[in-house]
């Protein structure tokens, strides 16, 4: 998922470059740098699934994965990773489908209580996350408190 995401992201820097598009250019540099900060360890998990589907009037189950919320990440990230997940979607005269088609991703309110990866700037976090931790923990985690990681105000 981190691949991915990183992938879509830096095309999407390089097409906004060169169509002189500030704004989008600002959004995905940041989205670039938000994923270079969380890594891996700072992507949400998926569950697998099965949804119901009606396919030429027939009622079936369509295999899905769930993706869950991470608990300790900044609410912020999951409208602005939803973007990143839908671009190859909506961008189609950027992104061609190669290879099987994937298979469908929902959205779930399930959330995923892992420890986050050791070492991201405090502002990463969901405030309810660092308000339930210990000191210990916060030292165990090693949040980093003077690295500054702005969160942008979502519309």
């Amino acid at each position: 998922k981190f691949d991915t995401r990183l992938k879509i992201a830096t095309i999407m820097v390089q097409f906004c470059e060169e169509a002189d598009d500030e704004s989008g250019l600002t959004f995905w540099s940041y989205v670039v740098d938000a994923l270079l900060v969380l890594g891996d360890g700072g992507m949400s998990d998926e569950e697998s699934g099965e949804e119901d589907v009606v396919i030429d009037g027939v009622n079936t189950k369509q295999d899905v994965k769930k993706v869950t919320v991470l608990w300790f990440r900044h609410e912020t990230f999951e409208p602005i990773f939803k973007q990143v997940d839908e671009t190859p979607k909506v961008e189609l005269k950027i992104f061609t489908q190669q290879g099987r088609l994937s298979v469908k991703r929902i959205r779930s309110n399930i959330f995923d209580k892992r420890d986050p990866p050791k070492g991201l700037p405090q502002d990463i976090f969901r405030q309810e996350y660092l308000d339930g931790l210990f000191p210990y923990q916060r030292k165990q985690f090693r949040i980093l408190t003077k690295k500054r990681f702005p969160i942008p105000t979502m519309n």
